[in-house]
């Protein structure tokens, strides 16, 4: 079955851990809401592990903006007014951090979410990729 899912809201907190310069590794969870055509409002619940990588350079540095490239991998539950479907979840984002002199980054996240792999006991369900856009609020600790 295809279906068309209508532009939604995403809610996602991370809180990532760099040990060395350039790699990090974080836990993610996330929410979203979308309308699908023929399946009527879904929510997406989800939670995982993501690396992350640092990419430096001299522009970045001089704009106070840290750019990192991250892959998250995680579980899935997917319900509708139709049914719930439980999978592999999958995101792949550019984090952009514009520092600001207020002690927190302004957040740009430009990624892919999907779900190669799931379903329920009635059939397999998957999706994706699927284009996103987050803007957020970012802390250092």
């Amino acid at each position: 079955i295809d279906y068309a899912l209508e532009q939604g809201s995403m809610f996602r907190l991370t809180g990532d851990y760099f040990p060395s310069e350039n790699i990090g590794v974080g836990l993610f969870a996330l929410r979203t809401a979308a309308e699908a055509e023929s399946f009527g409002y879904t929510t997406t619940t989800g939670a995982g592990v993501s690396i992350k990588g640092r990419v430096r350079s001299e522009l970045s540095e001089s704009m106070d903006l840290l750019v990192t490239p991250g892959l998250g991998i995680g579980y899935l539950s997917t319900t509708s007014d139709a049914d719930t479907v439980r999978g592999l979840g999958i995101t792949l984002g550019l984090d952009l951090r514009l520092r600001t002199a207020g002690g927190f980054d302004v957040v740009l996240e430009p990624g892919l979410l999907w779900q190669p792999t799931g379903g329920n006991d009635d059939s397999e369900v998957t999706f994706g990729p699927g284009g996103y856009v987050m803007v957020g609020v970012g802390l250092a600790f």
